[in-house]
């Protein structure tokens, strides 16, 4: 358990603070350097796919693989897209200045697609130059 642990550490922590933000209120009306239409969407594809790479680069460590396979982009791609739905139905029924977006979701899924490709090139190469 705590070689578990020791290996998802950076996922359970950006978890928290994905479900951290995601239940904040936001004020969409005030000035600021990231207050622009679409902005939230911007900021779905950064943290998930941030979510997606650390969740990636913890399975690849735990199970001493050096490359991606199909199960861990199967099994990353059902962690966000299940995570990432609850995070919009809890904000959906239980958040009162927050509303659930489906297209939240897609975005959400675009992080883990850039992420996953980006991994999956990175490994590639790097087995190519080993």
């Amino acid at each position: 358990m705590i070689n578990h642990f020791k290996q998802y550490w950076k996922v359970y922590i950006w978890c928290a603070l994905i479900t951290i933000l995601s239940c904040i209120p936001v004020d969409n009306e005030g000035p600021g350097w990231f207050n622009f239409q679409h902005a939230d969407k911007i900021l779905h594809v950064l943290f998930y796919g941030i979510f997606s790479a650390l969740i990636i680069m913890s399975i690849l460590q735990s199970t001493g693989n050096q490359y991606i396979n199909i199960n861990t982009i199967i099994i990353v791609f059902v962690l966000v897209l299940c995570y990432g739905s609850l995070m919009e139905i809890i904000q959906h029924y239980l958040i009162t200045s927050r509303t659930g977006d489906l297209i939240d979701i897609v975005f959400n899924l675009i992080g883990w697609v850039i992420a996953t490709v980006v991994l999956y090139l990175k490994t590639k190469l790097f087995k190519k130059n080993r």
